[in-house]
């Protein structure tokens, strides 16, 4: 839970440090063609950045009180190059009972806007079962938190490689994952 609370403040400071940066930089009026292309590549002003529809698609395994495959998509929009919010669903597959349906809120923030960047994931939804046991509810409620690193290799096109921790009420999970966003 500390890890968490902190790991929310720090991406809290670094979306204000960014906002800050963003507002100083928008007071820069290019006076010629060259200066703007000097703008665009060493601030990337969210201006110049990345908005509209992103995409992203991920496979996974976890591991904890499940172990089970995954195939999730995440559908959203980008602010800036550095924010994106967006709403997923997926499958979960677990060998031993049968299929958990995923359906969330997904919030993306890159630290850093170069060609390798961490970045931070949260999501936040329910899990929907195939099945019901005694021990297992058909409904419950999901939280993620993942950390991981983006290798963009052209403008748009990223493959991620991430780790996440979460899990329900009743379970906790470790997640691996590789992706690739659009």
């Amino acid at each position: 839970m500390k890890r968490s609370i902190l790991f929310l403040a720090f991406a809290l400071i670094s979306i204000s440090a960014l906002c800050e940066q963003r507002s100083i930089i928008s007071q820069i009026e290019p006076k010629n063609k060259r200066e703007e292309r000097i703008l665009r590549h060493y601030f990337r002003d969210y201006r110049y950045g990345k908005r509209g529809y992103f995409g992203a698609a991920e496979l996974g395994a976890i591991a904890g009180d499940i172990g089970c495959y995954t195939v999730e998509v995440v559908n959203g929009y980008s602010f800036n190059p550095w924010v994106a919010v967006g709403a997923g669903t997926g499958l979960y597959w677990d060998n031993g009972h049968g299929a958990i349906i995923p359906l969330y809120a997904n919030v993306r923030v890159k630290f850093l806007d170069r060609k390798v960047t961490p970045y931070g994931a949260f999501s936040l939804g329910a899990l929907f079962r195939t099945y019901q046991t005694i021990f297992h509810p058909q409904k419950e409620c999901l939280g993620e938190l993942s950390l991981g690193v983006a290798v963009r290799f052209r403008e748009g096109r990223e493959l991620t490689f991430g780790v996440g921790n979460g899990g329900t009420f009743e379970f906790s999970s470790f997640k691996l994952r590789i992706g690739f966003v659009w």
